[in-house]
């Protein structure tokens, strides 16, 4: 399938003249070959079917195909926020599939970015994040990783100097890991 404006750039390549090419596509559109209306509703349909994307990223692709706004948003009504819901934990269970070789802050903003380019509205994105927090932070070894870069960086630090210990502290932070955690850890260590 082609949308009317897709043709039109096709047809301008061959000839210039408008007329033609207008008539062209009126005698398409009779013969039921051309009709943006149907293209929206089976590419919308194709996509919350198959893909993990969101209605933002449909309408934007929907767009540059030369779909008008309006019938888009027509279609797009059809997206609800369960169907949104669904799709971004579908991409959370995809994400935690394998473990995350990240601090869970780190895979958080890492899986909020895949899911916003994915074009999902930022509230689902959280609440989705929320409702499988759980998931994520199994997903993640955070302990683990602490440790590895906690005994990487405290190689010719003096624990008992404070200036020391809390620059430390801030360089696990600015890597994601969670200031309750890293205490633990010190204490620890």
């Amino acid at each position: 399938m082609r949308t009317i404006s897709e043709v039109k750039k096709h047809l301008r390549k061959s000839t210039p003249e408008k007329k033609i090419i207008e008539k062209i596509i009126i005698k398409l559109k009779q013969q039921g070959f051309l009709d943006d209306y149907r293209y929206a509703n089976e590419y919308i349909t194709q996509k919350l079917e198959f893909d993990i994307l969101g209605p933002r990223a449909i309408k934007q692709k929907l767009i540059t195909k030369g779909i008008h706004y309006d019938l888009i948003d027509t279609e797009l009504i059809r997206y609800t926020d369960e169907i949104q819901y669904n799709k971004v934990y579908e991409l959370i269970q995809k994400e935690t599939k394998h473990p995350i070789k990240k601090p869970y802050i780190k895979a958080v903003d890492s899986i909020k970015r895949k899911c916003v380019n994915k074009g999902f509205s930022l509230a689902i994105i959280d609440s989705s994040i929320q409702s499988y927090r759980d998931v994520i932070q199994e997903a993640c070894d955070e302990d683990g990783l602490l440790e590895v870069e906690f005994h990487k960086l405290k190689k010719g630090v003096d624990l008992s100097d404070y200036s020391e210990k809390d620059k430390l502290i801030k360089k696990l932070m600015q890597k994601g890991f969670s200031y309750q955690n890293i205490k633990k850890i010190i204490q620890l260590g």
